[in-house]
């Protein structure tokens, strides 16, 4: 009997384990894919690449992850059937294969996959690259202007905006780390006009590079505490006749072109060249003020149009004599025009808490700035190496001649007008004055090395310059 009892025992144990190990819950069992993803050649784990699991009959997604740092992965599914892993890296070959899961094999493990590198097979690869736009040196800055495509309708202010350390205002005033007062050279020689009327005026197709010498040494007389800002112009070397031509238009009038014809031979080189720029800044003003004395309080609102711009053309024309390969010989000069106008229509409105009635005016301003320059330039260069030195060292002597004229004359134009229209009361400033004036520079350099060389030189110049300056006031009895 007791055996009977022990059997019965061990029978209802067995079943309710073969129940246990036969009836589970089939959305309790997890369903993966595992492995490991390795470069082929490095022979080494490969991190991110993209594991995805599909579905065998639609191929749509049903999981994935990307490998960890050692190139590890375990994809899920939620059921049993029949899958497709795919393992994807960008420049390797794609990885596929069929997976089945079933409920008696519910886990893959598929060890180490190693991934080939893809190779596409071309015939020829050619590699363009431009130099940099902004060169540094020891002494300076260059900017390269003939690689800046979008500068080459606008002037030499243009190229200047995005140059550290110059800055460029609304109306196109150039300063160099803040100072305004600085040098521009063309081609190493003076400008005849100032500063930034000498870098609006230089159109930029016309420019090879723009050098800025923040610490100038003696050989430049810098004549400012800004800096020395050098305009190199290109210069065709094409046997026979070669030219350029540039032209713009813009929104609000704005307008310009500029061309370069040249004409070389062995021994001599001729060019010619011009330009025209016309520039209008117009704009609007709106001010609200509050002045507090005491118990009193003043307002003051104004509200206007304003227009700022400038017209200038200017050309050039030169002749270069190559006697031999030791000597040139040019002669070179430039007629310009310029006149910067500006005005204004300000209507005003004031009281105050004390006195609660308005007074309304408007102000007129007119302002013009222009006048004509010329230079004239004669240079030799002797080249004691002549043209072709291997060693890459300089043995020169180079004079420079330069007459020059320029013209200044300002006039400004003040008027108050009451809300009839009729003037009440203005002034006009007027200042009026040519300058002339001579430079000669000699200078001589020997480098015996590329990093010895010795330079001397001598400068002077003459100039003579005649102002004349007058303010009138207006008075109504003898308009």
């Amino acid at each position: 009997m007791r055996n009977l009892v022990l059997n019965i025992f061990l029978l209802f144990l067995t079943t309710g384990s073969f129940v246990s190990g036969n009836g589970y819950d089939n959305s309790r069992l997890r369903y993966t894919v595992s492995g490991t993803v390795y470069d082929k050649q490095a022979d080494a784990p490969l991190q991110y690449a993209t594991v995805a699991l599909l579905s065998a009959p639609d191929s749509n997604i049903v999981n994935g992850m990307i490998t960890d740092n050692r190139g590890r992965f375990t994809v899920s599914a939620e059921s049993p059937g029949d899958y497709i892993l795919s393992i994807d890296f960008i420049g390797y070959e794609s990885y596929y294969t069929d997976i089945k899961l079933t409920q008696d094999r519910p886990s893959a493990g598929l060890g180490t996959i190693y991934l080939e590198s893809a190779s596409v097979d071309i015939e020829e690869v050619t590699i363009e690259t431009n130099d940099r736009s902004i060169e540094y040196k020891i002494d300076r800055k260059v900017v390269h202007v003939a690689d800046q495509y979008t500068a080459v309708s606008g002037t030499a202010v243009d190229v200047l905006k995005n140059v550290p350390s110059i800055d460029v205002d609304i109306e196109d005033n150039v300063s160099i780390r803040g100072n305004s007062d600085f040098t521009v050279l063309i081609d190493g020689r003076p400008s005849v006009l100032e500063g930034s009327e000498a870098l609006q005026q230089f159109p930029a197709g016309m420019i090879k590079d723009i050098e800025i010498i923040t610490n100038p040494s003696a050989k430049f007389d810098p004549e400012g505490t800004g800096g020395i800002i050098n305009i190199i112009t290109e210069k065709r070397t094409l046997t026979g006749l070669s030219g350029l031509v540039h032209a713009d238009v813009g929104l609000d009038d704005k307008y310009g072109g500029d061309f370069l014809l040249n004409y070389r031979t062995e021994k001599f080189n001729y060019y010619l060249g011009g330009d025209y720029n016309n520039r209008n800044y117009p704009g609007t003003v709106e001010r609200r003020q509050e002045t507090y004395s005491g118990d009193t309080t003043s307002f003051r609102h104004s509200n206007g149009n304003y227009n700022r711009g400038y017209q200038r053309y200017s050309g050039r024309a030169g002749i270069e004599w190559f006697p031999d390969e030791k000597n040139v010989i040019s002669l070179s000069g430039r007629y310009g025009s310029r006149a910067h106008l500006g005005s204004s229509t300000v209507d005003y409105e004031e009281w105050s808490n004390i006195v609660p009635e308005r007074v309304r005016y408007t102000n007129l301003e007119q302002y013009e700035r222009s006048g004509n320059y010329y230079s004239l330039n004669g240079e030799y260069t002797h080249n004691f190496n002549g043209e072709n030195v291997e060693d890459g060292t300089e043995h020169r002597i180079d004079v420079n001649l330069m007459y020059y004229m320029r013209e200044g004359n300002e006039e400004s134009l003040n008027f108050l007008l009451d809300p009839d229209g009729e003037r009440n009361d203005g002034q006009r400033s007027t200042e009026n004055g040519p300058s002339t004036g001579f430079e000669y520079r000699v200078n001589y350099e020997q480098s015996f090395t590329r990093a010895f060389n010795i330079e001397a030189g001598v400068q002077g110049r003459r100039g003579v310059s005649n102002e004349s300056n007058a303010l009138y006031f207006y008075d109504p009895a003898t308009e």
